[in-house]
């Protein structure tokens, strides 16, 4: 009888444990979402669990020493759409700033085909009212209305200083004598979530996304060595914009576009607590059995 409740104790410890490992959904700030969503389900040993999507806009720059910024709202993460992860008058909006242009080069045969680089760059997420951003543009009255849910800093790459770097190319949409020029672009880079809690910008997820490590740097999960700041930032990103950059000098945001962003998310304190309670179940047990 003492054998079967010690197999019966143990199974259920294992069970305990088996249970902490598959975090239950996050909600933090009123945004909820899957800890163990698959980013990335062809490849079977990645370690994103977290994929947003959003939407971009943008103004243009003509000069190196010239900054851009803009804003998006998200529309998707980790597969759920806004009235899932958010609520029906709810939006996870961001805006970015800071991007200072230091780099252009273009093809020499086409000219029209380049590569950029900008150094510095923010972002800050706010959870707002949908009504409050009709017009696509966070104000100052509308962040203070808000939550600031998550931010962090621009990582610069440790070679070239650049913090976002992309290509771009001008397609003539019009006539050899009367050209009317539109602008493709992309860019991706990185981001270290703001880890001073006393930071008037640290934001109410941060600790949540705060694992310095970087997942798009390698095909599989790449740990934080050395200190180097892209193997131990938090987030990647990507973009795709377009526009016309006839408009670059009206102050307009000129450009629209989308943006991923991709890394991982720390299951909530209590989750934690629970797997390591199990832990200990499981070794009173072993040790029990061995008496």
């Amino acid at each position: 009888m003492d054998k079967i409740f010690r197999r019966i104790a143990m199974a259920a410890t294992l069970a305990l444990g088996a249970t902490a490992v598959q975090a239950s959904p996050i909600t933090v700030g009123g945004i909820t979402w899957d800890p163990d969503y698959n980013a990335n389900p062809l490849d079977p040993f990645s370690h994103e669990d977290l994929f947003v999507g959003s939407t971009l806009r943008e103004n243009v720059v003509s000069q190196i020493g010239s900054t851009i910024g803009g804003y998006g709202e998200i529309t998707s993460f980790n597969g759920t759409n806004n009235n899932t992860f958010c609520g029906s008058d709810c939006t996870l909006a961001y805006e970015f700033g800071g991007y200072t242009l230091s780099s252009v080069t273009y093809n020499p045969v086409t000219l029209v085909d380049g590569i950029f680089g900008f150094t510095g760059g923010w972002l800050d997420v706010y959870v707002v009212s949908t009504a409050a951003i009709a017009d696509g543009v966070l104000d100052a009255a509308e962040k203070a209305a808000g939550l600031l849910w998550l931010s962090a800093d621009a990582v610069a790459d440790p070679t070239s200083g650049e913090t976002l770097t992309g290509n771009v190319k001008f397609t003539n949409q019009g006539s050899t004598t009367n050209p009317i020029w539109l602008l493709d672009g992309s860019g991706f880079g990185y981001f270290d979530i703001v880890e001073d809690i006393n930071d008037p910008r640290y934001g109410a997820a941060n600790a949540n996304f705060n694992t310095n490590h970087a997942l798009m740097s390698a095909p599989t999960y790449t740990p934080c060595l050395n200190n180097d700041p892209i193997l131990c930032s938090d987030l990647y990103f990507n973009s795709n914009f377009k526009g016309n950059p006839g408009l670059v000098d009206s102050g307009l945001l000129a450009f629209n576009g989308t943006a991923d962003v991709r890394g991982d998310s720390i299951p909530e304190p209590s989750t934690l607590a629970l797997f390591g309670a199990s832990l200990i179940g499981f070794g009173l047990v072993r040790r029990r059995m061995k008496a």
